[in-house]
């Protein structure tokens, strides 16, 4: 993807309303001046009675964030585990250790059931007590939290799951480091990246990350179906709405997305409490309204267990986690079954919206996809493209885009065909034009330079022919230098002086010496030595010593 998400993911409804929003990802991003609900309005996470003074309110966010923070450690406890067991299984266990991690495992469940009971149910009647409360409930439950994490099942965490927090950051640089991972990871959708990033940072220093890391951390979640673990972050998220650290907050569309969350995971009854808390928010924005009523029409008590709400609930979890790169037109086609399936469903305005946000990505999607398809072509890139078309998945187009996307395919084909057909029509011009440039220097009697010419095309097409041309071009320049050496040795044999004589026949040995030196395979090489031979012995004659100089010496073809 090559634009960089300003934030992160936007869920739902808000998908439409903000035109940031990155094409092919839902995103839940952070509110702007466009989207924001009105700054005079307070927004708690959930819905204050009248008269709650502000230490209670901090007492009650403080309490929920407790309670949220713990469900998110063990949920991915429980998630890490279930992974793990898979790969290895607990039959590699001696029995012993079988029956202890499968204790852990149930204590795992009571403790996560025990939160979130306090979350959900029993939080506000806690609540009302205000700090200070005493409570048998909370108290055996924070005493079993404490022992297993400090007994046996916590150290079967540590050292079974790599739980501990050896190496992980500490300090306002590690976090920063840790938020760098994960903005990197998240931007190039290594969305288990994302998660991993996150579980290095020590639980205590989570709360210190960014908002936008913990949102990417939410929509990483929501990406790969961690919808349990996600909701408690969220939570969390919404009960720090309000305070200042934290302004640009938008809690109507976060909110959104949490009763979203509880809805895909079954839980009516948070999901049917927290759209009738958005409802008490909202005074502006009606898409949001709307929205949220709709949901809350289909939570009614006469619709829950029924099969149009689970098949929703399947249709939702599809939308938020919908990347058109991956699901393509799947979504459309999901919601125009449920559609027609349930024409007069309560959420036909929500799905009519999940479709045409879906529609629009994936038209985006693939508009974008076959642009680059056609900008590979006109690069003349014929196999990139074939190959990048090749990546699409038949399940998620439909038999129309199928066939266009075959035909292309065989365009391409038939164009990579033509270009290599032209290309070696070129290259063989090319050869050609640089065989008639050898001959003509040839012609010119310039021996060495044609033969130079001649030894640049043995690599190509034209390599035999010009190989038989250098021996051809080799034996003509021999006997050329040859001539020459004969020449030179007549006129000193009719030289009136010694010196004039000696010069002549040492520019005729040097012709000799030459031939040896540059043309070694041509078939007069034999004649050339018997030549060498008589001039040295006129030389000789001469000169006794002359060819006994050590230059003179290497250049001699006898030495006597």
């Amino acid at each position: 993807m090559n634009v960089k998400r300003l934030l992160i993911t936007c869920l739902a409804v808000d998908c439409l309303l903000l035109s940031a929003c990155v094409p092919g990802k839902q995103q839940l991003v952070l509110s702007d001046s466009a989207v924001a609900p009105p700054r005079s309005v307070v927004v708690q996470p959930t819905l204050d009675e009248a008269g709650k003074t502000s230490a209670d309110q901090k007492f009650k966010a403080m309490a929920l964030g407790f309670a949220n923070s713990r469900i998110e450690e063990y949920l991915l406890k429980q998630e890490r585990w279930k992974e793990l067991d898979g790969q290895r299984g607990l039959t590699r266990l001696d029995s012993e250790q079988s029956a202890e991690m499968i204790e852990c495992f149930h204590e795992m469940h009571k403790i996560i059931g025990g939160y979130s009971q306090l979350r959900g149910g029993e939080m506000e009647g806690v609540l009302q007590a205000g700090p200070g409360f005493g409570s048998e409930t909370i108290f055996v439950l924070q005493q079993a939290d404490i022992d297993f994490v400090e007994g046996r099942c916590g150290a079967l965490l540590t050292d079974e799951w790599g739980g501990g927090a050896i190496g992980a950051p500490e300090g306002a640089g590690e976090i920063q480091q840790a938020e760098n991972l994960m903005a990197e990871r998240f931007a190039a959708d290594d969305f288990t990246g994302v998660i991993s990033a996150w579980q290095q940072v020590q639980e205590s220093m989570r709360s210190q990350l960014s908002v936008s890391s913990r949102l990417q951390y939410v929509q990483a979640l929501i990406d790969l179906r961690y919808h349990q673990v996600a909701i408690p972050v969220l939570d969390q998220l919404l009960s720090e709405f309000g305070i200042p650290d934290h302004p640009e907050l938008d809690a109507l569309a976060l909110g959104t997305a949490l009763g979203d969350l509880y809805l895909v995971t079954g839980d009516y009854k948070l999901a049917e409490k927290q759209y009738g808390n958005l409802l008490q928010l909202v005074d502006q924005a009606n898409l949001k309204k709307d929205w949220a009523n709709r949901q809350l029409a289909l939570l009614a008590v006469g619709q829950r267990g029924g099969l149009e709400l689970r098949e929703y609930g399947a249709l939702l979890a599809d939308y938020l986690s919908f990347n058109p790169t991956r699901d393509g037109y799947k979504l459309v086609w999901a919601a125009n079954a449920f559609l027609k399936k349930y024409p007069y469903s309560p959420v036909k305005g929500n799905v009519e919206r999940i479709r045409i946000d879906a529609q629009n990505h994936a038209d985006q999607w693939l508009s974008g996809y076959m642009q680059e398809v056609e900008t590979l072509t006109q690069e003349k890139r014929f196999q990139d493209s074939s190959e990048k078309l090749a990546t699409v998945t038949p399940e998620i187009i439909d038999e129309t885009t199928r066939l266009q996307i075959q035909q292309k395919l065989e365009a391409l084909k038939e164009a990579e065909k033509l270009e290599q057909e032209q290309q070696v029509l070129a290259r063989q011009q090319v050869l050609q034009e640089q065989w008639d440039e050898s001959v003509r220097i040839l012609e010119s009697g310039a021996y060495d330079e044609a033969i130079q010419m001649f030894t640049q095309l043995l690599e190509t097409d034209l390599g035999e022919q010009a190989r038989s041309k250098i021996k051809d071009v080799a034996l003509s320049a021999a006997k050329d230098d040859r001539r020459k050496a004969a020449d030179l040795f007549i006129r000193s044999t009719r030289a009136a002086d010694l010196e004039t004589r000696k010069q002549l026949l040492l520019e005729s040995r040097r012709y000799l010496l030459g031939i040896l030196e540059k043309y070694p395979d041509v078939d007069i090489v034999d004649k050339v030595m018997g030549n060498i031979q008589r001039v040295e012995k006129d030389l000789h004659a001469i000169d006794p010593v002359l060819l006994r100089s050590p230059e003179a010496a290497t250049q001699s073809g006898i030495i006597e």
